[in-house]
């Protein structure tokens, strides 16, 4: 999911989702025009490979987020294996997501970063510590694709044309710079280089 530009969760990856009455289950009906950068579809294997990898890395920022789904306090005190996190693939295109009590806040939850998909075919031959460090190790399914990625300096994106929403895409690219320094931002500001 996403938001809107009134501030509202729409549709993204998935096109709809149902919840259950008493509200534990979440069954997501993914798009089947989703493609990734390395021509492969993206499936809900690739959701449940992302938030599995997070249950399982001690590390990860926002891990803490899984205490919602089914499950999630006891991966988070080591009591459960990463494994046991209540999601599950019904299909290639149907996700279905357990909570461990009902949030009111679930799907603004599906809307940050730490939620979207992992393309596994490529994490898995590229190896975690080098996965997303260059623009030739990171597979995306997003509105851009990087072209440029200088850490601590500046990353370039195109448009992706095989996007499934890249009608809607009004820009050809976006540039951004790292500049750490505030003098050194306005200076470049003022002479028009920001």
């Amino acid at each position: 999911v996403e938001y809107n530009l009134d501030r509202k969760i729409v549709p993204a990856g998935a096109e709809k989702w149902d919840v259950s009455t008493d509200n534990l289950t979440y069954t997501f009906h993914l798009r089947k025009n989703a493609k990734w950068t390395n021509n492969e579809t993206v499936t809900a294997n690739d959701y449940l490979f992302a938030w599995k990898n997070l249950a399982a890395t001690k590390d990860a920022p926002y891990r803490s987020f899984i205490e919602i789904f089914k499950n999630g306090p006891a991966i988070l005190d080591g009591s459960a294996e990463p494994e046991t996190l209540g999601v599950t693939v019904k299909d290639d295109y149907t996700l279905v997501v357990e909570l461990d009590k009902p949030v009111a806040f679930f799907l603004d939850y599906m809307a940050f970063s730490a939620f979207l998909p992992v393309n596994e075919t490529a994490y898995t031959e590229i190896g975690a510590s080098e996965y997303g460090t260059s623009v030739n190790t990171i597979v995306t399914n997003g509105a851009f694709n990087i072209t440029v990625f200088t850490p601590s300096a500046e990353v370039q994106f195109v448009k992706n044309p095989s996007y499934w929403n890249a009608k809607t895409v009004q820009l050809d690219g976006v540039s951004l710079k790292v500049v750490t320094e505030p003098s050194t931002q306005a200076l470049m500001f003022d002479n028009n280089e920001l």
